[in-house]
């Protein structure tokens, strides 16, 4: 190891050989996590130097407990609910706002979102398509019920001072707590033998892989990811600027250099859509393609950078 690069071990994406991450793919994140969990449990954590390569141990206290972080993400505690994905959903909300918070909450996991603006669209969608779940506001979900046609689980979302609806199968108060409006789809989603959710059917990959994400939030706590996030997405604003530059001035050998680091630093974290567009461009950097084909690869890749970018801030406000 180097000794100029040791002060950087233990910080988010910053590994300290840059061969070896783009040979192997490392996220960067490893030691950061590490730090972060042995700290929370009053330990201390290093590095000894022997010969050519590095020793590293950590050290905790026989009556330390690690502490907890306030439940204030997607999720954050041992009974959290983990996000869905994979689902199809109809969502209707007369009250500005509850449309894009309840999107908000499930696009970036992979579930796709049906907007019907009115209460006439939703029961036409409701009877002719089919969907894994119905949230809709909670002065319409009798309407619906009462359709026919509609048969997916209804969820419905009360505001101060509405009565609670009688056909539904979940009531959920308004704002929703992300936990809540997990618990209410598990609860209420009809799934095959398999556990496969019956209207699955995906198009893309999801923004943020929803498990991976429960875990290392549940490991470093809320307040530590958004401290990781943070370094992320100024990492990722980097490495996919860098190559949109190296695209643009036909650099292809610098430009296949960095998708692996991409793929490093958003597969670490569990950013799915943003990892396979990277890996994408890379494979056909290594097939030989046309310059045609690379530049579209690596449009897609900073296109869905910023999908995930979004899908981040709109679950941790604080990492904007």
């Amino acid at each position: 190891m180097a000794p100029e690069v040791a002060h950087l071990l233990f910080s988010p994406f910053m590994p300290g050989d840059n061969s070896y991450t783009r040979a192997q793919q490392g996220a960067g994140l490893g030691l950061a996590v590490a730090k972060r969990i042995v700290s929370q449990a009053g330990g201390e954590i290093g590095f000894d130097t022997l010969g050519e390569g590095v020793q590293f141990f950590f050290t905790l206290p026989v009556s330390g407990t690690a502490s907890q972080s306030a439940p204030n993400g997607i999720s954050g505690g041992e009974s959290s609910q983990p996000p869905p994905s994979g689902l199809t959903l109809l969502l209707h909300a007369t009250v500005p706002g509850i449309t894009a918070g309840i999107a908000n909450l499930l696009e970036p996991f992979g579930n796709t979102i049906v907007v019907a603006p009115s209460l006439a669209d939703a029961v036409e969608r409701a009877s002719k398509s089919r969907f894994d779940a119905i949230i809709a506001g909670a002065n319409d979900t009798d309407t619906l019920a009462a359709s026919p046609g509609v048969t997916a689980p209804l969820i419905a979302v009360l505001l101060g001072g509405e009565r609670a609806p009688a056909a539904i199968d979940t009531l959920l108060r308004w704002p929703v707590e992300p936990d809540a409006l997990y618990g209410a789809l598990a609860s209420s989603v009809v799934q095959d033998e398999d556990g496969v959710a019956l209207a699955n059917t995906p198009e893309r990959f999801a923004a943020i892989d929803a498990m991976a994400f429960s875990t290392l939030e549940k490991s470093v706590g809320v307040k530590a990811l958004v401290d990781i996030l943070q370094c992320y997405i100024a990492t990722a604003e980097q490495l996919t600027t860098a190559l949109g530059e190296a695209c643009a001035e036909e650099k292809w050998d610098e430009a296949a250099c960095l998708a692996p680091d991409i793929v490093g630093a958003a597969g670490g974290l569990g950013l799915t859509a943003v990892t396979q567009a990277a890996r994408l461009f890379a494979q056909k950097s290594r097939d030989g393609e046309d310059h045609h084909s690379l530049r579209n690869a690596a449009q897609m890749v900073l296109g869905e950078h910023l999908r995930s970018k979004q899908a981040l801030t709109h679950l941790y406000p604080d990492v904007a």
